[in-house]
């Protein structure tokens, strides 16, 4: 799985939990979007994901937060509420550049999750 891949795979479930569904299961990551401050950053959505892709990023989401829960932070609150790297490093209290390595190392520890889930390109 790519690094770029994984970055558009977040993106589009930072959008995916925030969608109503019918699964019967509301995505508490997207609860947790919602209490967030409103986006600083543009969000592109570029492709929808399934249910089921959505509930597995979810899970590793899940899995991050129990291993460590700053790394997990940085994730929701760049892809699902949508922050800058300047409101993100604000909201966890280092500098930009500490915040735009931890997500480059959060988003590293999901792809490679992911990709022993099997959930690869």
């Amino acid at each position: 799985m790519s690094f770029v891949y994984t970055e558009r795979l977040l993106d589009a479930w930072g959008s995916w939990s925030k969608t109503k569904n019918n699964l019967g299961y509301s995505s508490v990551m997207g609860a947790i979007a919602d209490m967030a401050q409103p986006a600083t950053r543009k969000i592109k959505r570029t492709f929808y994901i399934t249910d089921d892709l959505g509930l597995a990023v979810d899970r590793a989401v899940t899995v991050l937060e129990q291993r460590n829960e700053q790394l997990a932070q940085t994730i929701k609150l760049y892809y699902l509420a949508g922050l800058s790297f300047e409101s993100l490093s604000k909201q966890i209290n280092v500098g930009r550049e500490k915040a735009s390595k931890m997500l480059k190392e959060a988003v590293s520890w999901l792809d490679a999750f992911l990709l022993c889930l099997g959930i690869a390109k």
